[in-house]
């Protein structure tokens, strides 16, 4: 499980939703951050619109759903891809990666537990750490 790590959820009688690994596994259990990806609509926060060509799986314009995003233990996700419950797909690309999580601190959506993920550390991309750190005024090692 990996920063950029794509996967499905949905099926059946959901509708698919392309989820994004936005950080690297911290901690002990590991957990990482994961984005739901959704359709633009009239009422989407629209922090970062994705369009076709950012993803394989994009095919109109899409959004960070910023306000669903959650902190989870990477073993479950590993494990759901186990059992076939969700499925992966293609990496994100990283310049795209570096948008969504730079906006996850942007984002009137995203909760204070997510967004104090990100400003402890737990980010996997450099676009995303210099522009955490020059939110903090701080500057990495």
């Amino acid at each position: 499980m990996r920063a950029g790590d794509c996967f499905l959820i949905g099926g059946h009688w959901l509708t698919p939703h392309l989820w994004i690994v936005l950080t690297e596994p911290s901690g002990d259990p590991a957990r990482v951050l994961i984005a739901s990806c959704t359709s633009r609509r009239s009422w989407s926060d629209d922090t970062v619109v994705l369009n076709r060509g950012d993803h394989p799986f994009i095919r109109h314009e899409t959004v960070i759903a910023y306000a669903q995003i959650r902190i989870v233990e990477s073993r479950v996700i590993e494990f759901q891809l186990y059992r076939g419950k969700i499925t992966s797909k293609e990496r994100m690309r990283r310049a795209v990666l570096d948008r969504v999580v730079e906006a996850v601190l942007a984002s009137d959506n995203t909760t204070g537990k997510c967004k104090q993920f990100i400003r402890d550390g737990n980010f996997g991309t450099d676009a995303a750490i210099k522009s955490v750190e020059k939110r903090r005024g701080t500057r990495g090692p």
